[in-house]
Protein backbone atom coordinates (compact mmCIF):
# COMPACT_ATOMS: atom_id res chain seq x y z
CA UNK A 1 0.00 0.00 0.00
CA UNK A 2 1.54 3.56 -0.92
CA UNK A 3 5.04 1.47 -1.97
CA UNK A 4 5.14 3.59 -5.10
CA UNK A 5 5.03 6.86 -3.25
CA UNK A 6 8.49 5.77 -1.49
CA UNK A 7 11.78 6.93 -2.38
CA UNK A 8 14.57 3.97 -3.60
CA UNK A 9 16.04 4.14 -0.08
CA UNK A 10 13.29 4.53 2.79
CA UNK A 11 11.21 1.58 0.00
CA UNK A 12 14.11 -0.44 0.55
CA UNK A 13 13.98 0.14 4.43
CA UNK A 14 10.53 -0.82 4.12
CA UNK A 15 11.12 -4.15 2.37
CA UNK A 16 13.50 -5.22 5.22
CA UNK A 17 10.96 -4.23 8.00
CA UNK A 18 8.26 -6.50 6.12
CA UNK A 19 10.91 -9.11 5.83
CA UNK A 20 11.63 -9.21 9.26
CA UNK A 21 8.32 -8.61 10.33
CA UNK A 22 7.13 -12.15 8.56
CA UNK A 23 7.84 -14.45 10.99
CA UNK A 24 5.57 -17.27 12.21
CA UNK A 25 4.75 -15.25 15.48
CA UNK A 26 4.58 -11.98 13.77
CA UNK A 27 3.35 -13.12 9.95
CA UNK A 28 0.16 -10.64 10.90
CA UNK A 29 -0.05 -6.77 9.53
CA UNK A 30 -1.67 -5.91 12.65
CA UNK A 31 2.41 -7.02 14.27
CA UNK A 32 4.17 -4.81 11.94
CA UNK A 33 7.26 -2.67 13.74
CA UNK A 34 5.79 0.84 14.12
CA UNK A 35 8.57 2.14 12.26
CA UNK A 36 6.53 1.36 9.82
CA UNK A 37 3.91 3.08 10.14
CA UNK A 38 6.12 6.07 11.26
CA UNK A 39 7.62 6.05 7.21
CA UNK A 40 4.58 5.76 5.82
CA UNK A 41 3.46 9.03 7.98
CA UNK A 42 6.21 10.85 6.84
CA UNK A 43 6.42 9.58 3.35
CA UNK A 44 3.25 10.21 2.52
CA UNK A 45 2.15 13.21 0.61
CA UNK A 46 -0.62 14.94 -1.67
CA UNK A 47 -4.14 13.89 -2.29
CA UNK A 48 -3.28 10.55 -0.97
CA UNK A 49 -2.13 11.94 2.91
CA UNK A 50 -3.53 10.27 5.92
CA UNK A 51 -4.89 13.11 7.89
CA UNK A 52 -5.95 11.69 11.87
CA UNK A 53 -8.48 13.77 13.66
CA UNK A 54 -8.68 13.56 17.49
CA UNK A 55 -12.01 14.25 19.43
CA UNK A 56 -14.03 13.96 22.29
CA UNK A 57 -17.02 12.31 22.41
CA UNK A 58 -19.98 14.41 21.68
CA UNK A 59 -18.01 17.37 20.30
CA UNK A 60 -18.10 18.77 16.45
CA UNK A 61 -15.38 17.99 14.53
CA UNK A 62 -14.59 19.00 10.99
CA UNK A 63 -12.86 16.57 8.84
CA UNK A 64 -10.54 18.56 6.29
CA UNK A 65 -10.62 18.43 2.59
CA UNK A 66 -9.92 20.65 -0.50
CA UNK A 67 -10.68 20.24 -4.00
CA UNK A 68 -8.30 19.67 -7.11
CA UNK A 69 -10.71 21.05 -9.29
CA UNK A 70 -13.62 23.43 -9.58
CA UNK A 71 -17.13 22.31 -8.41
CA UNK A 72 -19.47 22.41 -10.97
CA UNK A 73 -23.31 22.46 -11.06
CA UNK A 74 -22.71 18.61 -12.45
CA UNK A 75 -20.40 17.66 -9.92
CA UNK A 76 -20.99 15.31 -7.15
CA UNK A 77 -18.97 15.25 -3.72
CA UNK A 78 -19.46 12.24 -1.09
CA UNK A 79 -17.64 10.94 1.97
CA UNK A 80 -17.24 7.36 2.87
CA UNK A 81 -16.85 4.74 5.55
CA UNK A 82 -16.24 1.35 5.00
CA UNK A 83 -18.05 1.80 1.75
CA UNK A 84 -21.03 3.27 3.20
CA UNK A 85 -21.98 6.47 2.71
CA UNK A 86 -21.63 9.26 4.83
CA UNK A 87 -22.87 12.48 3.43
CA UNK A 88 -22.76 13.30 -0.22
CA UNK A 89 -24.09 17.03 -2.16
CA UNK A 90 -24.82 17.64 -5.59
CA UNK A 91 -25.28 21.21 -5.94
CA UNK A 92 -28.25 22.16 -3.48
CA UNK A 93 -29.12 18.42 -3.21
CA UNK A 94 -27.61 16.40 -0.05
CA UNK A 95 -27.98 13.36 1.09
CA UNK A 96 -27.06 12.09 4.99
CA UNK A 97 -26.17 8.05 5.40
CA UNK A 98 -27.67 6.03 7.78
CA UNK A 99 -26.61 7.34 12.13
CA UNK A 100 -25.58 10.51 10.08
CA UNK A 101 -28.93 12.28 9.40
CA UNK A 102 -28.89 16.19 10.91
CA UNK A 103 -24.96 15.28 12.03
CA UNK A 104 -23.23 15.79 8.86
CA UNK A 105 -22.85 18.23 6.22
CA UNK A 106 -20.29 20.24 3.70
CA UNK A 107 -21.69 24.01 3.44
CA UNK A 108 -22.10 24.31 0.30
CA UNK A 109 -20.91 28.02 0.14
CA UNK A 110 -17.56 26.58 1.35
CA UNK A 111 -17.63 23.61 -1.48
CA UNK A 112 -17.84 26.63 -4.29
CA UNK A 113 -14.40 28.22 -2.83
CA UNK A 114 -12.99 24.74 -2.96
CA UNK A 115 -13.06 23.70 0.89
CA UNK A 116 -14.43 20.01 0.91
CA UNK A 117 -14.28 19.86 4.52
CA UNK A 118 -17.26 17.68 6.15
CA UNK A 119 -18.22 19.15 9.57
CA UNK A 120 -19.49 15.97 11.94
CA UNK A 121 -21.53 17.39 14.96
CA UNK A 122 -22.11 15.40 18.08
CA UNK A 123 -19.73 12.81 17.62
CA UNK A 124 -20.13 8.91 18.50
CA UNK A 125 -17.97 6.27 19.49
CA UNK A 126 -18.91 4.77 16.66
CA UNK A 127 -17.64 7.44 14.31
CA UNK A 128 -14.23 6.38 14.54
CA UNK A 129 -12.98 5.27 11.14
CA UNK A 130 -10.86 5.75 7.88
CA UNK A 131 -13.26 8.24 5.70
CA UNK A 132 -12.78 9.01 2.20
CA UNK A 133 -13.66 11.70 0.12
CA UNK A 134 -14.77 11.26 -3.37
CA UNK A 135 -15.61 13.23 -6.46
CA UNK A 136 -17.67 13.09 -9.63
CA UNK A 137 -18.41 14.72 -12.51
CA UNK A 138 -21.37 14.60 -14.99
CA UNK A 139 -23.33 12.80 -12.48
CA UNK A 140 -26.07 12.50 -14.92
CA UNK A 141 -24.37 10.14 -17.43
CA UNK A 142 -24.84 6.35 -16.44
CA UNK A 143 -21.11 5.56 -16.00
CA UNK A 144 -20.11 8.71 -13.50
CA UNK A 145 -16.35 8.38 -12.92
CA UNK A 146 -15.25 8.47 -9.18
CA UNK A 147 -12.16 9.82 -8.11
CA UNK A 148 -10.75 9.82 -4.48
CA UNK A 149 -9.49 13.39 -3.35
CA UNK A 150 -8.77 12.82 0.28
CA UNK A 151 -8.93 10.33 3.32
CA UNK A 152 -8.91 11.62 6.83
CA UNK A 153 -8.94 8.80 10.10
CA UNK A 154 -10.92 9.95 13.12
CA UNK A 155 -10.19 8.72 16.68
CA UNK A 156 -12.57 9.29 18.95
CA UNK A 157 -11.24 9.66 22.64
CA UNK A 158 -12.39 8.73 25.39
CA UNK A 159 -14.01 10.82 27.97
CA UNK A 160 -12.40 11.65 31.35
CA UNK A 161 -14.17 12.55 34.87
CA UNK A 162 -12.12 12.42 37.76
CA UNK A 163 -13.93 12.61 41.60
CA UNK A 164 -13.13 12.62 44.99
CA UNK A 165 -12.75 9.18 47.25
CA UNK A 166 -16.35 8.78 48.54
CA UNK A 167 -18.38 10.78 46.22
CA UNK A 168 -20.78 10.07 43.46
CA UNK A 169 -20.22 9.98 39.62
CA UNK A 170 -22.27 9.74 36.30
CA UNK A 171 -20.38 8.18 33.47
CA UNK A 172 -22.36 9.40 30.47
CA UNK A 173 -24.06 7.70 28.01
CA UNK A 174 -26.92 7.89 24.95
CA UNK A 175 -27.64 5.10 22.46
CA UNK A 176 -31.02 7.29 21.21
CA UNK A 177 -29.14 7.01 17.56
CA UNK A 178 -29.39 3.67 17.34
CA UNK A 179 -32.36 1.48 16.06
CA UNK A 180 -33.02 -0.57 19.29
CA UNK A 181 -36.77 -1.55 20.56
CA UNK A 182 -35.82 -2.83 23.95
CA UNK A 183 -33.06 -1.65 25.21
CA UNK A 184 -30.03 -3.84 26.56
CA UNK A 185 -26.68 -2.07 28.00
CA UNK A 186 -23.55 -3.66 29.35
CA UNK A 187 -20.85 -1.70 31.21
CA UNK A 188 -17.33 -3.17 31.04
CA UNK A 189 -14.24 -2.92 32.59
CA UNK A 190 -11.68 -4.64 29.76
CA UNK A 191 -13.52 -7.86 29.75
CA UNK A 192 -14.96 -7.62 33.35
CA UNK A 193 -18.81 -6.78 33.80
CA UNK A 194 -19.51 -3.77 35.96
CA UNK A 195 -23.61 -3.48 35.35
CA UNK A 196 -26.05 -5.12 32.98
CA UNK A 197 -29.48 -4.09 32.78
CA UNK A 198 -32.25 -5.21 30.00
CA UNK A 199 -35.52 -4.51 31.35
CA UNK A 200 -36.43 -4.81 34.60
CA UNK A 201 -33.28 -7.15 34.81
CA UNK A 202 -29.74 -6.01 36.14
CA UNK A 203 -26.78 -7.40 37.08
CA UNK A 204 -24.11 -6.02 38.97
CA UNK A 205 -20.40 -6.62 38.80
CA UNK A 206 -18.16 -8.16 41.72
CA UNK A 207 -17.61 -5.34 44.32
CA UNK A 208 -19.96 -2.79 42.82
CA UNK A 209 -23.13 -4.60 44.37
CA UNK A 210 -25.44 -1.86 45.49
CA UNK A 211 -23.17 0.63 43.86
CA UNK A 212 -23.56 1.30 40.46
CA UNK A 213 -27.12 1.25 38.61
CA UNK A 214 -28.34 2.25 35.32
CA UNK A 215 -32.15 3.80 36.16
CA UNK A 216 -34.93 2.00 33.67
CA UNK A 217 -37.00 4.83 33.23
CA UNK A 218 -33.62 6.64 31.43
CA UNK A 219 -32.85 3.80 29.71
CA UNK A 220 -35.77 3.51 28.12
CA UNK A 221 -35.66 7.59 27.24
CA UNK A 222 -31.72 6.44 25.74
CA UNK A 223 -29.91 7.31 28.65
CA UNK A 224 -27.36 4.83 29.49
CA UNK A 225 -25.65 7.00 31.99
CA UNK A 226 -24.04 4.13 34.30
CA UNK A 227 -24.57 5.53 38.36
CA UNK A 228 -21.92 4.72 40.76
CA UNK A 229 -21.83 5.58 44.12
CA UNK A 230 -19.17 5.86 46.78
CA UNK A 231 -16.19 5.09 44.69
CA UNK A 232 -12.85 4.55 46.12
CA UNK A 233 -9.48 4.65 44.06
CA UNK A 234 -10.17 1.29 42.59
CA UNK A 235 -12.57 2.48 40.37
CA UNK A 236 -10.12 3.87 38.52
CA UNK A 237 -10.24 2.85 35.19
CA UNK A 238 -11.75 2.80 31.60
CA UNK A 239 -15.43 2.09 31.04
CA UNK A 240 -16.66 1.17 28.15
CA UNK A 241 -20.56 0.37 27.38
CA UNK A 242 -22.30 -1.70 24.59
CA UNK A 243 -25.35 -1.70 23.65
CA UNK A 244 -26.89 -4.99 22.77
CA UNK A 245 -28.32 -4.88 18.73
CA UNK A 246 -30.82 -7.91 19.38
CA UNK A 247 -31.17 -8.78 15.59
CA UNK A 248 -27.89 -9.22 15.22
CA UNK A 249 -26.90 -10.54 18.36
CA UNK A 250 -23.62 -7.80 18.31
CA UNK A 251 -22.92 -5.02 21.03
CA UNK A 252 -21.97 -1.84 19.89
CA UNK A 253 -19.51 0.38 21.53
CA UNK A 254 -21.36 3.14 22.77
CA UNK A 255 -19.10 5.09 25.23
CA UNK A 256 -16.03 5.29 26.74
CA UNK A 257 -15.00 6.99 29.92
CA UNK A 258 -11.80 7.14 31.78
CA UNK A 259 -12.55 7.66 35.88
CA UNK A 260 -10.09 8.84 38.12
CA UNK A 261 -10.79 8.91 41.37
CA UNK A 262 -8.51 11.08 43.67
CA UNK A 263 -7.81 10.30 47.20
CA UNK A 264 -7.72 13.34 49.42
CA UNK A 265 -4.99 13.94 51.88
CA UNK A 266 -5.29 14.74 55.34
CA UNK A 267 -3.39 18.02 54.44
CA UNK A 268 -5.94 18.87 52.25
CA UNK A 269 -8.98 17.64 54.39
CA UNK A 270 -7.53 20.04 56.79
CA UNK A 271 -6.97 23.08 54.28
CA UNK A 272 -10.43 22.54 53.15
CA UNK A 273 -11.84 22.32 57.08
CA UNK A 274 -9.64 25.71 57.67
CA UNK A 275 -11.18 27.03 54.67
CA UNK A 276 -14.66 26.19 55.70
CA UNK A 277 -14.49 27.26 58.96
CA UNK A 278 -13.13 30.33 57.42
CA UNK A 279 -15.84 30.87 54.99
CA UNK A 280 -18.45 29.94 57.93
CA UNK A 281 -16.60 32.12 60.48
CA UNK A 282 -16.41 34.95 58.01
CA UNK A 283 -20.16 34.88 57.35
CA UNK A 284 -21.21 34.96 60.96
CA UNK A 285 -19.41 38.33 61.68
CA UNK A 286 -21.42 39.55 58.86
CA UNK A 287 -24.68 38.76 60.59
CA UNK A 288 -23.22 39.57 63.87
CA UNK A 289 -22.40 42.72 62.70
CA UNK A 290 -25.66 43.26 60.12
CA UNK A 291 -28.11 42.74 63.48
CA UNK A 292 -25.59 44.99 65.69
CA UNK A 293 -26.58 47.66 63.04
CA UNK A 294 -30.35 46.89 62.98
CA UNK A 295 -30.71 47.36 66.81
CA UNK A 296 -28.64 50.04 67.31
CA UNK A 297 -30.78 52.09 64.73
CA UNK A 298 -33.81 50.57 66.41
CA UNK A 299 -32.14 52.18 69.94
CA UNK A 300 -31.85 55.29 67.86
CA UNK A 301 -35.45 55.56 67.01
CA UNK A 302 -36.59 54.41 70.50
CA UNK A 303 -34.30 57.71 71.95
CA UNK A 304 -35.64 60.02 69.77
CA UNK A 305 -39.49 58.89 70.38
CA UNK A 306 -38.73 59.22 73.83
CA UNK A 307 -36.94 62.63 73.30
CA UNK A 308 -40.03 63.49 71.66
CA UNK A 309 -42.79 62.64 74.19
CA UNK A 310 -40.80 64.30 76.93
CA UNK A 311 -40.71 67.20 74.91
CA UNK A 312 -44.28 67.25 73.99
CA UNK A 313 -45.30 66.16 77.67
CA UNK A 314 -43.30 69.13 79.36
CA UNK A 315 -44.98 71.43 76.41
CA UNK A 316 -48.45 70.65 77.77
CA UNK A 317 -47.57 70.97 81.30
CA UNK A 318 -46.61 74.43 80.80
CA UNK A 319 -49.72 75.23 78.88
CA UNK A 320 -51.72 73.68 81.72
CA UNK A 321 -49.93 76.26 84.38
CA UNK A 322 -50.89 78.83 82.56
CA UNK A 323 -54.37 77.90 82.03
CA UNK A 324 -54.38 77.21 85.93
CA UNK A 325 -52.85 80.92 86.76
CA UNK A 326 -55.42 82.67 84.49
CA UNK A 327 -58.76 81.12 85.82
CA UNK A 328 -57.07 81.91 89.95
CA UNK A 329 -56.68 85.23 88.82
CA UNK A 330 -59.98 85.80 87.55
CA UNK A 331 -61.34 84.11 90.30
CA UNK A 332 -59.97 86.32 92.51
CA UNK A 333 -61.07 89.63 90.89
CA UNK A 334 -64.62 88.41 90.72
CA UNK A 335 -64.84 87.76 94.44
CA UNK A 336 -63.21 90.94 95.31
CA UNK A 337 -66.40 92.60 92.64
CA UNK A 338 -68.76 90.75 94.51
CA UNK A 339 -67.64 92.00 98.14
CA UNK A 340 -67.25 95.58 96.78
CA UNK A 341 -70.90 95.25 95.62
CA UNK A 342 -71.80 93.77 98.91
CA UNK A 343 -70.35 96.98 100.80
CA UNK A 344 -71.92 99.76 98.99
CA UNK A 345 -75.74 98.30 98.97
CA UNK A 346 -77.54 101.60 99.02
CA UNK A 347 -81.35 102.25 100.87
CA UNK A 348 -83.63 104.97 100.77
CA UNK A 349 -82.66 105.85 104.64
CA UNK A 350 -80.41 109.03 104.97
CA UNK A 351 -77.03 108.12 104.88
CA UNK A 352 -75.32 108.17 107.82
CA UNK A 353 -71.07 108.20 108.70
CA UNK A 354 -69.99 106.69 111.56
CA UNK A 355 -66.50 106.80 113.00
CA UNK A 356 -65.43 103.42 114.12
CA UNK A 357 -62.43 104.48 115.26
CA UNK A 358 -63.89 107.12 118.25
CA UNK A 359 -66.22 103.93 119.31
CA UNK A 360 -65.47 102.48 122.46
CA UNK A 361 -64.71 98.66 122.71
CA UNK A 362 -67.51 98.59 125.19
CA UNK A 363 -69.98 99.75 122.07
CA UNK A 364 -68.46 96.33 120.13
CA UNK A 365 -69.55 94.65 123.06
Amino acid sequence: MADFLLSGANRNVLLSLRKSANTPQESSRHHVPPLYFHLMGLCLCGAESLVTVSAPVGSTVILPCNLTEDFKLTSLIRWHINNEVVFERNSDVTYSGKGYEGRVDVPVDELRKGNCSLVLKNVRFTDGGLYKTFTMEHVDTNNPEMKEINRVTLSVYALQISAPVGSTVVLLCNWSHLSIKTPHVQWFIDSETVFERKGKDSYQGEGYEGRVDVPEDELLKGNCSLVMKNISVNDTRIYRSYMLMKDTQESVLVQKVKLSVVEVSVNERGSSSEDSDSHQTGGNNWIILYVGIVIFIIIIIICVSVYYSRVKGHRRGTDSTEQDEEKHHDSVYNTTSDSVTYTTVTSDYPSRTIDLTSMSESTWS
